[in-house]
């Protein structure tokens, strides 16, 4: 879990000049579709999801099958239904949208570089069940609601708990100068039965770095909200390297009542641990 503060257009993955290092990690036999490519979206105005990447870009994975990294800790989903009280259930839906960042955004590509899952086709769906070590049990329901633009909705339930999750999310993309910027449309609704509270999480932008070298990663910025129908509003500050030291997948953040009285703070890195104090 984690969180930090920055700016969309703040980052040390400037463009450059210097051709030996456009696409220095690009194979000879891919390197004129990456040069088009790049030409490509470095001129196009509108939404890049529209635009197709080189093969050696694209993953095999659908946009859809992400969707299952909101249940990559089940325990944690279920502890939601074990709080006490508002801000205990506030904490706790906090601290699980926090786990799920790890594998959404920065596990597939750790040990080698981001690449484009696939666009789901209109009415596409993905079904699958969630399970950890203690039996915890996740039921994941997803589907493309539209094409363009591109969005899916999604359904997550842990039966055992009485937790239920609705959303929807889609993706906004330009091409930056620097980066690609894309912005994450929708949010997240989570419930627990028998419960009159309910909980609104908003997503966090990303940016696509790196890309002129063909080794392209994500890195994320703005701010995420956990919106408690009780009050409580938990603010998470997505921090992005600066041009000079510094380190990426910072978070900050803290809970605040009703009052704006801050109730708990949160810091750490997204990729290793976020506390709570």
């Amino acid at each position: 879990m984690s969180t930090a503060k920055s700016s969309p257009d703040t980052n040390s993955d400037s463009m450059t000049k210097d051709e030996s290092q456009v696409a220095e990690h690009v194979s000879a036999e891919d390197k004129s579709s990456f040069y088009s490519f790049i030409k490509t979206v470095a001129s196009f105005s509108g939404d890049l999801s529209q635009l197709t990447c080189p093969g050696f870009l694209l993953c095999g994975s659908s946009i859809l099958e992400y969707c299952s990294h909101y249940g990559d800790y089940p325990v944690l989903f279920n502890d939601i239904a074990r709080a006490n009280d508002s801000l205990e259930r506030t904490a706790a839906v906090t601290r699980w949208f926090l786990s799920t960042l790890y594998g959404s955004f920065r596990s597939r590509c750790k040990d080698t570089f981001e690449k484009k899952p696939y666009n789901p086709i209109l009415g596409e769906k993905f079904m699958c069940q969630l399970k950890d070590a203690d039996e915890n049990i996740l039921n994941l329901r997803c589907e493309q609601v539209s094409h363009h633009p591109p969005v899916s909705a999604l359904y997550l339930e842990s039966p055992s708990a009485g937790v239920y999750l609705i959303g929807h999310c889609g993706q906004k993309s330009k091409f930056k100068g620097t980066s690609i910027k894309v912005e994450q449309v929708g949010h997240v609704t989570v419930s627990v039965l028998g419960c009159d509270e309910y909980f609104v999480i908003t997503l966090p932008g990303t940016n696509i770095r790196s890309l002129v070298t063909g080794r392209p990663f994500l890195d994320l910025y703005g701010e995420s909200y956990v919106y408690s129908s009780a009050g409580y509003v938990a603010t998470i500050v997505y921090q992005q390297k600066p041009w000079f030291g510094g380190d990426y997948f910072g978070i900050e953040g803290n809970i605040k009542d009703s009052s704006g009285k801050i109730l708990k703070n949160i810091s750490g890195k997204m990729d290793r641990r976020v506390y709570y104090h």
